[in-house]
């Protein structure tokens, strides 16, 4: 989670990714509003979403190899010392 947010300061309704329904028929409500969006999320979840995740680029495999390979190789310096 993004250092911004403390563990006890999530809030579903203010923060989540999609709305939160608390009873079958607001889960059955939702599902059908959704699939009549043509299974789009709404803009005010793309904006949380897009403000929560620093990369949206389908590069994260990239990003995490990358850094593997980057402390592999210090630690082979740090050891060569």
């Amino acid at each position: 989670m993004p250092s911004r947010y403390r563990e006890d300061s999530f809030s579903y309704d203010r923060d989540a990714f999609g709305p939160v329904a608390t009873t079958e028929d607001e889960l059955l409500d939702q599902l059908q509003e959704n699939l009549e969006r043509g299974c789009t999320l709404e803009p005010c979840f793309v904006e949380r979403i897009e403000r929560f995740f620093s990369h949206l680029d389908h590069k994260n495999a990239q990003r995490v190899y990358d850094v593997g390979i980057e402390l592999t190789q210090s630690q082979k310096h740090e050891t060569a010392k």
